[in-house]
């Protein structure tokens, strides 16, 4: 895994606009209908911090084993969690 660096996260950022960032971690915040995303991260073998009240749902994503930074594994991990739409 490599961290991804500030320019790279702000380029990403801009693709995919339903994500924020506060630091150290990226998230959003949605209503599921179910618990799909929970399936994803088991595929992906990352997890997610998941925050939950009623339908709606907060997932922030950050890189432990990395130093708490944000890693090439939580913008895919995202980008899955995305295409559940």
């Amino acid at each position: 895994m490599k961290i991804v660096k500030e320019e790279e996260l702000n380029n990403w950022l801009q693709n995919h606009p339903q994500w924020r960032y506060e630091e150290p971690e990226i998230f959003f915040e949605k209503g599921f209908q179910d618990f799909s995303a929970a399936l994803l991260m088991e595929q992906h073998n990352h997890h997610a911090t998941i925050q939950n009240t009623y339908n709606h749902v907060r997932l922030s994503l950050i890189t432990h084993d990395a130093g708490n930074k944000i890693t090439d594994k939580d913008l895919k991990l995202a980008e899955a969690i995305e295409e559940l739409r």
